[in-house]
């Protein structure tokens, strides 16, 4: 279990969800501005959205929906790339919950992981810093040559183990990362880069099955319906 770890347990969401605009991922998430008991004002989120201010809805969040999805929350725009902050995730589907201390009324930008048409697809979300901060690259399929990115947290999604190397062209020191579960494509949280053996190293190109004999899992397994944040 990672040390800064912090797990909230939500309420179940049986109330279909307000509609949103459609066309832009499968990821759907509804952002109130007061608690469950009285939720006031929403925002329905089914895209990356850099500064909540943008849309009146800056540090406003006090509790949440995740109709369904794997979504990241952060306390600063930009997704703290500009100022490291707290950061948390939550993945699954139609549950709701009030926003812990630290994270209400904190909330400055949102996105998802994984693949925008199903987040139980196969695919890759490689982080620059720690706990899914700052800048990002995705991959979906086989990459020779990424671009040079300090790998220092990973979302693994779907039922497919991928290999990271540190050079272009499946070159170099490599690694193979697994989702949590594969069998029911539970995705795999790692949160930082010495938990799948990346530590100072920058990963160039990722290709999908496991090349290599050195495996990493996650050190925890993040279940759906929970909330995890970095204190």
């Amino acid at each position: 279990m990672v040390n800064s770890l912090s797990i909230i347990l939500p309420i179940l969401f049986f109330v279909l969800a307000p509609s949103v605009i459609q066309g832009q991922s499968d990821h759907t998430l509804q952002l109130y501005d007061g608690p469950l008991s009285s939720p006031g004002s929403w925002l329905s989120v089914n895209n990356y959205i850099e500064n909540l201010q943008n849309y009146a809805f800056n540090d406003l969040a006090s509790s949440m929906c995740v109709i369904r999805g794997i979504w990241l929350f952060y306390e600063n725009p930009s997704y703290n790339s500009v100022f490291l902050g707290l950061s948390a995730f939550y993945w699954g589907e139609n549950f709701c919950d009030d926003l812990p201390a630290g994270l209400n009324n904190q909330v400055s930008s949102v996105r998802y992981a994984g693949s925008p048409f199903g987040f139980q697809a196969d695919s890759i979300n490689i982080y620059q810093v720690d706990w899914f901060q700052s800048y990002e690259v995705f991959a979906a399929t086989d990459s020779l040559d990424l671009s040079p990115y300090y790998g220092g947290s990973l979302i693994v999604t779907g039922r497919s183990y991928w290999t990271l190397y540190d050079s272009p062209n499946y070159q170099g020191y490599r690694v193979c990362v697994s989702p949590a579960d594969i069998t029911y494509a539970y995705p795999g949280f790692y949160t930082q880069a010495a938990e799948f053996g990346f530590s100072g190293r920058v990963i160039r190109s990722a290709r999908r099955g496991c090349w290599t004999e050195k495996m990493f899992s996650p050190t925890f397994s993040a279940q759906p319906g929970q909330l995890y944040r970095r204190n």
